[in-house]
């Protein structure tokens, strides 16, 4: 279903693009797409009775388990982080897929004189850049500005 998006969905990686019920892409269901009939026959139904994810109803835990990229709860009149430098580093080089697992590469610890530049020497920054990170800090400090796109409702 991922790869069957219309051309306004296209921005947005498929390797992000996880369920149109919990992100903000829908898939192209005429045309030439391939979905099967059943699935195409719930997307109508649910977009005929309007169904959607309201994030400020949901738990904090049901929200840590949503897909980070394009997520529902992004804050209006924000552009798309998706696509990115860092969002590609923090998927394909962290493996980051959920809001949780993003919570936690932020909260990774640094030590407390640690200095922030590209070539940093720490155990802690070298372990990341084996991942193929070029740049943890500025990578961890963009992870927070994509957190803080989420409203907090």
């Amino acid at each position: 279903m991922a790869s069957i998006v219309p051309k306004m969905h296209e921005a947005v990686n498929r390797a992000a693009r996880i369920s149109p019920f919990l992100q903000n892409w829908k898939p192209k269901m005429r045309g030439n797409g391939h979905l099967p009939s059943s699935i195409t026959d719930m997307l109508k139904v649910s977009q005929k009775h309007k169904v959607d994810v309201d994030c400020s109803t949901l738990s904090k835990e049901t929200l840590s388990e949503m897909p980070m990229w394009d997520h529902k709860g992004t804050k209006k009149g924000l552009r798309s982080r998706e696509n990115k430098k860092w969002a590609k580093c923090q998927r394909n080089n962290h493996g980051i897929i959920t809001v949780h697992q993003m919570q936690n590469y932020i909260a990774r610890f640094m030590p407390p004189n640690h200095r922030q530049h590209r070539n940093c020497a720490y155990n802690s920054c070298k372990g990341i850049k084996a991942t193929g990170c070029v740049n943890p800090t500025a990578c961890q400090e963009e992870a927070r500005k994509t957190m803080d796109s989420l409203t907090s409702d």
